[in-house]
């Protein structure tokens, strides 16, 4: 019995598909550039993985599983088609907790050690002080996967950890 999955844009590596089809024997993967590319392959997919437009959908008659490629999802992707049927919607939450935080930790460390008055000089010369991170507080908007995972690193460098999340109302 195969398995027939449709990678469509915006985040498709070009590797996936090879590597998907050794993983899950009698898998079909087919990637995709522009998702109306595959309209008819669409037809007879078991899943899709990224944005799955109305008009593509609606030749969808096998679908069981969408997986958008991002952990958060827009208004844009409930259209009506999508949320009256059976197909089951994932997202890719928590996947990208580690690089986010890390991205946003990378760039407190940059402006306390003044990267934007050292890196254009290209040279050493006493610039404006640098900031101790453990006398320093930070607040951390949003606590979900990735704003835990900031404030984690954050306390490792020693810093007072604040917290604020406008969906939480307790804790």
């Amino acid at each position: 019995m195969s398995f027939k999955i449709l990678l469509l844009p915006p985040d498709v590596d070009p590797s996936w598909p090879e590597k998907i089809q050794q993983a899950v024997p009698g898998a079909v993967v087919r990637a995709y550039d522009d998702p109306h590319e595959a309209l008819t392959d669409i037809e007879d997919a078991d899943a899709a993985y990224g944005t799955v437009p109305p008009d593509l959908f609606a030749r969808a008659k096998k679908l069981r599983w969408i997986c958008a490629a991002r952990a958060g999802l827009g208004g844009d992707w409930f259209y009506d088609a999508l949320v009256k049927s059976s197909v089951v919607v994932t997202n890719m939450r928590g996947s990208y907790n580690e690089h986010l935080s890390a991205h946003a930790v990378a760039f407190v460390l940059a402006f306390a050690r003044r990267f934007e008055y050292y890196l254009p000089q290209q040279q050493w010369q006493r610039g404006p002080h640098m900031i101790d991170l453990p006398s320093q507080t930070v607040l951390i908007v949003g606590v979900g996967g990735a704003g835990s995972e900031a404030s984690k690193l954050c306390a490792a460098f020693g810093m007072r950890v604040l917290g604020a999340d406008p969906r939480v109302t307790e804790r």
